[in-house]
């Protein structure tokens, strides 16, 4: 029985041996502490991404719908312009691929495709905010066809405001589905 352990003990003498094993043994930390990394970003950060940027869709549609409604009776005012946070969300879903589902990554994408169609919306409505100013401008210096333009624009603002809630109800309805684990297989709401 001491011959064997005594061969076993040379073993572990030999440079090599050791060297291997120690390389073995970090490689073996790496790999459990990047899956207890990735389980931590998707159990923890990437819902409290999520819960943010609900918070925030939320805050864009009760925001959107008081200018829509200010701008129904004349007043304009320029949004913030805030951005949504879609391409963290995005990143997320790829770094994570091996962590979630197939219907999390597609809900993932389409959560940020929403993000990313309202802030394109809410970008052109700033745009046109400032052309909506700039025709009552051009009104009040007494050009005419800025009087004839005046309605159309204040129709096509409406109208991307409407198209922009659609949007954010769409994230925001998205982010309730995903971190309730409602969605369907297609990652849509079910």
């Amino acid at each position: 029985m001491s011959h064997g352990i005594d061969s076993i003990a040379k073993i572990f003498e030999n440079a090599s041996v050791a060297a291997f094993l120690g390389a073995a043994s970090a490689f073996i930390l790496v790999v459990i502490n990047d899956w207890r990394r990735l389980k931590r970003r998707k159990t923890h950060i990437l819902p409290a991404v999520l819960k943010r940027e609900r918070l925030l869709a939320r805050s864009h549609i009760d925001g959107t719908t008081q200018v829509r409604a200010d701008a129904a009776v004349g007043k304009f005012f320029e949004n913030l312009n805030l951005h949504f946070a879609s391409d963290t969300i995005q990143r997320h879903a790829e770094e994570l691929s091996n962590q979630l589902t197939e219907r999390q990554q597609m809900g993932l994408h389409h959560v940020a495709s929403a993000m990313k169609g309202a802030d394109e919306l809410n970008a052109r409505a700033v745009e046109m905010v400032q052309r909506i100013s700039e025709t009552n401008r051009s009104v009040q210096r007494g050009e005419v066809r800025a009087l004839q333009d005046l309605p159309k624009l204040r129709v096509a603002l409406d109208q991307l405001y409407g198209s922009e809630l659609i949007l954010l109800a769409r994230a925001e309805c998205l982010i309730d589905a995903y971190l309730g684990d409602k969605l369907n297989e297609q990652g849509d709401v079910r």
